[in-house]
């Protein structure tokens, strides 16, 4: 189709008249609940999608990954300007079944369910601004589009493969667009904090907890000390730390020798991420308890 000077009326009248049938895919993938530990799950709202945007007529590739639900990227054909990318990603937060049987619930104008806001409805959105600007013969720009399979957990599930995919698939673009959830005034949000999991591990001495407490040394306790101190670190303004979760010994009579805790940070800028594992590092060096760190961007 040629490119031709369309009003905005007509623009508008033609997004009205995709309601019914973007509410439908709405619905069809909030019904696929797609938490992000649940690779299965995630993988078949990936090829849901896939089989979606081919009858669109759309070029797509999914990533696998050992852990994580795929990655899923699409685009349209060629355009001699710098390329738009249209960013979401698939996975929910809730384990399945969590909301019950009726998973899509509709009252009124408003509609319920695990994903509809983050962000499965911005998933729709972007299928939708794709689909009208086909519909006008837009060719100027490609637009792709780029959805995760484990953007709530961080991208830990992928070690950070699909945020990798994301660097790769938007290289080139001129201009970026989020299509997650945004403030519920309407305001378009243009900049937000980053965002990581660090994961830390204290290493105690086991022992019996009644007959030779002497000869133990307790991870828990140290990473007690640790959690305190990282929390203290936090600036509203600035870095966030947020020890999440936590997990460690056997038994209420043994003294644990083991403990692992996640750290989630909210950064400004990459400096201050980096200046936030230094500090972290730093926390986790100054007690005599061995210590690992590892970290996902």
């Amino acid at each position: 189709m040629q490119e031709q000077q369309y009003g905005i009326q007509a623009i508008c009248d033609y997004i009205d008249s995709r309601e019914p049938s973007m509410t439908q895919l709405w619905e069809q993938m909030v019904r696929i609940e797609s938490p992000s530990a649940n690779r299965t799950e995630v993988n078949r709202l990936a090829a849901h999608l896939d089989t979606y945007l081919d009858a669109m007529g759309l070029w797509r590739k999914k990533v696998a990954f050992e852990q994580a639900g795929s990655t899923l990227v699409a685009q349209t054909e060629g355009g001699t300007l710098p390329a738009v990318a249209l960013m979401a990603h698939m996975d929910t937060v809730h384990p399945v079944g969590r909301f019950g049987d009726n998973v899509f619930l509709r009252d009124g104008d408003n509609i319920y369910g695990p994903g509809v806001y983050d962000c499965k409805g911005g998933i729709a959105v972007a299928i939708l601004v794709i689909s009208t600007l086909q519909r006008f013969g837009y060719r100027k720009r490609q637009l792709r589009l780029i959805l995760s399979g484990d953007e709530e957990v961080a991208h830990a599930l992928s070690q950070g493969g699909s945020s990798q995919v994301y660097a790769d698939a938007a290289a080139g673009c001129g201009a970026a667009f989020n299509c997650e959830s945004g403030l519920l005034s309407g305001d378009v949000i243009y900049r937000r904090k980053g965002g990581g999991i660090v994961t830390v591990t204290v290493y105690g001495v086991s022992a019996h907890a009644g007959k030779e407490p002497e000869k133990g040394a307790s991870a828990i306790r140290a990473a007690a000390r640790k959690i305190l101190k990282i929390e203290e670190l936090s600036d509203p303004d600035r870095v966030l730390y947020n020890c999440g979760v936590i997990k460690g010994g056997t038994t209420s009579n043994a003294i644990p020798d083991r403990c692992e805790f996640t750290v989630g940070l909210r950064f400004p800028t990459n400096q201050d991420l980096e200046d936030a594992l230094k500090a972290l590092q730093a926390i986790c060096d100054d007690d005599p308890a061995p210590v690992s760190m590892r970290r996902w961007r």
